[in-house]
């Protein structure tokens, strides 16, 4: 029973060690930022759940959109540096077509509450609780351990720009600014 609750221990200590990476660097082991070329891009998930705030939030309603998705926990060190950044891009991009919904997983709902308040988030943030349904439904869009992560939805629902590692702000415009800066068809 001890070497079972080792294993176990050692097990999620790893998880939690690969699953949030301090790498900042934008053409890291881990991750890279990417625009994916109109002809190239797939269907981002519906999805929908509880937010911290308690109303349930759907991104169908978002549609026609520009949508920036961001994975993130509280207990993440890395997370916690970009939300400044995050919520700078939201002030800046939230008045020209672009949602911003942050997806909270493997966290605790109190911690995960006071970090949006900390950090003065202002956009809805989805609960992906302990089993993961959020996350998962982003398999093969980023890497299910990469948090944070973050994803630019364009206007027709595709996933255009992915990011599976911290990002700062100017990143994110860049991504933003190529995606919005796009014709659309009619």
């Amino acid at each position: 029973m001890y070497t079972l609750r080792m294993f176990a221990s050692l097990a999620a200590l790893t998880l939690l060690a690969t699953g949030c990476s301090n790498n900042t660097s934008s053409n890291s082991a881990t991750g890279q930022a990417t625009v994916i070329s109109p002809a190239k891009r797939a269907d981002f998930p519906q999805l929908s759940g509880p937010t911290l705030d308690g109303p349930t939030l759907s991104l169908t309603p978002l549609s026609g959109r520009v949508i920036v998705v961001n994975v993130w926990g509280s207990w993440c060190l890395p997370c916690q540096h970009e939300a400044p950044d995050l919520e700078r891009a939201y002030e800046a991009y939230r008045n020209i077509g672009v949602s911003f919904v942050g997806i909270d997983t493997r966290d605790n709902a109190a911690q995960a509450k006071s970090f949006i308040a900390t950090s003065r988030i202002e956009y809805p943030n989805l609960i992906d609780d302990g089993s993961e349904k959020l996350l998962t439904k982003l398999a093969g869009i980023v890497p299910l351990q990469a948090v944070p992560s973050t994803v630019i939805v364009d206007r027709t629902g595709k996933v255009a720009w992915t990011a599976p590692m911290p990002i700062d702000y100017k990143t994110l415009a860049a991504g933003l600014d190529a995606i919005l800066s796009e014709k659309q068809t009619p």
